[in-house]
């Protein structure tokens, strides 16, 4: 049997169409389902918070609250602008040494740092490890991130 490269890429677009047909329809069928678990997980939330707990133990599994965190960007500019704020403080305290200096602000270091990068290079957002350990030690976020908890019930077997 010899294939060519027409005939292969026509099977595999066929199979790719059979794929989003059976994915279609598969979720279609699961729509009843996911549904109804999202309301017992509502219902379940509204009976652990009513109740002043964290979880239920049964025989059939275990009801528990979880929190996820999401960190996002909310104002670039400002978040590179904290991060880079120690750099040039370090930069203004070597500055200083220089005979005849004439001092420049933090700002404009910061922004004379931010011009020389290449920010093209590279895809920066806020991450959401030290973010947590910082406000877990009780201080502020930095500026310029988004910060969303967001509660839910899951549902394990026993």
């Amino acid at each position: 049997m010899s294939f060519t490269v027409d005939a292969v890429i026509e099977r595999y677009m066929q199979l790719r169409a059979e794929k989003e047909a059976l994915a279609a329809k598969q979720s279609e069928e699961m729509k009843p389902i996911y549904d109804a678990m999202e309301k017992i997980e509502t219902w379940l939330m509204a009976q652990a918070n009513a109740q002043g707990v964290e979880s239920f133990k049964t025989a059939h599994g275990t009801a528990f609250k979880t929190t996820s965190t999401s960190v996002t960007m909310a104002d670039k500019d400002v978040f590179i602008s904290y991060l880079l704020r120690p750099l040039a403080d370090q930069v203004l305290s070597l500055l200083s040494r220089i005979p005849d200096y004439k001092p420049q602000s933090e700002a404009e270091v910061v922004n004379t740092i931010k011009d020389a990068i290449r920010w093209d290079l590279t895809d920066l957002r806020a991450g959401k490890k030290g973010i947590q350990e910082t406000l877990e030690l009780g201080q502020e976020p930095p500026p310029g991130v988004n910060i969303t908890r967001t509660q839910t019930i899951q549902v394990r077997k026993s």
